[in-house]
């Protein structure tokens, strides 16, 4: 599972997690600088005021920033998006704090508590880094604003440290996800997979069938079902074996998935079975398909214990017939197959959709 793709499915699933934090941390910033005009007034009797103005127009622009946040982000987005926030707000803070007496000496731990936070709530471990460019900024517009290069430089040192706490925070939050999402993938795998040949289980094909069929009826797009099924399969498993049965089925199952198209989906439907969903597919490409599968596996043996065991499959398919549930259109499948094999197998019937009334 490739986890480290820039935009790959797990920061996917961060972005998704971490949007209600990045939102209710907006909304708790907003409120929080309104607040903090209290502590302005404590430090600062004389010039709190002026402050105020300020205060209000920060509150208003951060709590419009959380009603304008797209529901959705990419990882990359969402990257951005923080590292702005960060800037933004640290810039501001210090710009509020130089118009108090000592305000950027007294300040600076709410500086250390934003930066933290924005760590391990806002930022993957991989844009850490980023993080920086506030260090760089406040640094910048405290040393504009004449803050003493000494008390400035100890401020940095433990804004870097709190930096430093946070990227650890984050990196350990980060590993927890990450285990996390594994192990909901292979759950997830676990219950639509099945165990013998890796393809589809039946309640994962149903699932496709439901979704496959109404999107053929909502678009009027073409939809055939193949039904596979392994000709005296019984005959296998007395002869050689349960062991090499299994073999047999996933040599099966693993060559018709190869020959199929990658819009395809194979799964198994029960015993030596197979169900094949071919979207975007006429009944007669789906006949052909079918063919060319059945010449595939009777050319193809499977080697087992240095034998080479030849199978061959018999094959019934139809198209989804608009007006109809997709049972009904499986059901005629079915019956196809039926069909194949009392024609003698290692054959590939086709039967029209037949509407019921």
């Amino acid at each position: 599972m490739e986890v480290k793709a820039e935009d790959g499915s797990f920061f996917d699933y961060r972005t998704r997690a971490r949007m209600p934090l990045f939102l209710g941390f907006l909304r708790l910033t907003s409120l929080l600088t309104l607040v903090f005009a209290g502590w302005d007034y404590l430090i600062d009797p004389g010039h709190w005021f002026y402050n105020l103005p300020l205060r209000v127009g920060g509150a208003l622009a951060i709590a419009g920033m959380a009603q304008m946040v797209p529901p959705t982000l990419r990882p990359r987005q969402f990257d951005r998006l923080a590292l702005g926030f960060s800037v933004f707000y640290a810039l501001f803070l210090t710009l509020v704090l130089s118009r108090l007496n000592q305000g950027l000496t007294l300040g600076m731990p709410c500086l250390s508590v934003f930066l933290t936070l924005s760590c391990f709530l806002l930022a993957e471990s991989r844009r850490l880094p980023w993080l920086l460019t506030v260090l760089l900024a406040v640094g910048l517009v405290s040393w504009a604003v004449g803050l003493d290069p000494l008390v400035l430089g100890s401020h940095l040192i433990v804004l870097t440290m709190n930096l430093a706490s946070g990227g650890l925070l984050a990196s350990l939050l980060e590993a927890t996800a990450l285990r996390e999402f594994k192990l909901e993938q292979a759950l997830a795998r676990d219950a639509s997979t099945d165990s013998l040949t890796s393809l589809f289980n039946r309640r994962a094909m149903e699932a496709l069938l439901e979704s496959e069929s109404a999107r053929s009826l909502r678009y009027q797009r073409p939809l055939s079902f193949m039904l596979v099924d392994i000709d005296h399969f019984k005959h296998v498993n007395d002869t050689w074996g349960h062991q090499v049965g299994d073999e047999v089925l996933r040599h099966v199952g693993l060559t018709c998935l190869r020959a199929l198209r990658i819009s395809d989906s194979l799964g198994r439907w029960g015993g030596e079975e197979f169900l094949a969903l071919l979207p975007e597919t006429s009944l007669e490409e789906a006949t052909l398909l079918a063919e060319r599968l059945r010449l595939i596996i009777e050319q193809t043996p499977c080697y087992q214990a240095g034998q080479s065991i030849w199978v061959t499959i018999s094959i019934g398919l139809t198209t989804f017939a608009p007006g109809q549930r997709w049972q009904e259109t499986y059901a005629q499948a079915d019956m196809a197959l039926y069909q194949a094999k009392d024609q003698g197998r290692n054959r590939c019937v086709a039967r029209k959709p037949q509407l019921t009334s």
